[in-house]
């Protein structure tokens, strides 16, 4: 199940990017964009905008797939976190990197692969 555009449609998108590029061109000669390049954690390189053009060649099940499901680009829950929250996980210190070691030290002795549940503790 491969994606398909028309080629009219393509040459039209191309035709648009190329202008809103150079919309673009004028904002960041007025002011600068924060970073020179955007990219993943994994270091991969973000493009500015992506278009139907950048996905021409991809197959909806090997390279998007349904929720729940390999590759896992919509999440790993089936029903997209409907039934169940996104969580957002985040790590607080207990002061200085010197004296949180000790509190991630007993996990990463057993090598385990769940996440270090570490309580915040806020002043009174």
């Amino acid at each position: 199940m491969s994606l398909s555009y028309s080629r009219k449609l393509l040459d039209e998108i191309k035709a648009a990017q190329k202008k809103w590029q150079e919309n673009v061109e004028q904002a960041i000669a007025a002011r600068s964009e924060r970073d020179r390049r955007f990219t993943t954690v994994s270091g991969r390189e973000i493009n500015p905008l992506y278009t139907p053009a950048d996905v021409i060649n991809q197959e909806f099940e090997r390279d998007i797939g349904f929720p729940g499901e390999y590759p896992f680009t919509r999440g790993v829950q089936p029903s997209m976190y409907r039934g169940r929250l996104w969580t957002m996980r985040m790590f607080a210190g207990l002061g200085t990197a010197r004296d949180t070691q000790p509190a991630i030290s007993p996990s990463r002795e057993r090598r385990s692969d769940r996440a270090v549940g570490l309580p915040l503790i806020c002043p009174p």
